[in-house]
């Protein structure tokens, strides 16, 4: 099954709806920046701490990666992260699943899923030019 998430970061979303989005709208322009880095880096999915607010106090952004380990995904979104946080000052805590499970979310962690449907937003990795 596909990965399901209520937003699209690319999708027109109602402001009313989910206050939070224009400062997570944000994440894909940092990430540009690291395209080299990120070149293991499959979708991220983030949800933001208080989506009825405008300014989320943190966001958990679950990171899709082909790494070795979760700590190389860790490392490789470290600054362009780093760089979104001093921005915005919204603390953004990283949790990689390996992408071989992205499409077994539900079976594997059906709460996770559940959030992801409810809340999650999904920010799509353009593939790397360089690849």
């Amino acid at each position: 099954m596909p990965l399901v998430t209520r937003y699209r970061i690319t999708d027109p979303i109602d402001a009313t709806e989910f206050r939070a989005l224009p400062v997570l709208s944000e994440i894909p322009y940092f990430l540009k920046h690291h395209e080299r880095r990120l070149r293991y880096v499959d979708d991220i999915v983030a949800v933001a701490s208080n989506r009825g607010h405008a300014r989320p106090a943190f966001v958990r952004l679950n990171a899709f990666h082909t790494h070795q380990t979760p700590y190389a995904a860790i490392d490789a979104l470290a600054p362009p992260l780093a760089e979104f946080f001093m921005q915005s000052e919204v603390l953004p805590i990283l949790d990689p699943i390996f992408a071989r499970f992205k499409d077994r979310i539900e079976e594997l962690s059906p709460a996770l899923y559940r959030q992801f449907a409810d809340r999650g937003i999904l920010i799509p990795r353009e593939p790397s030019h360089e690849d």
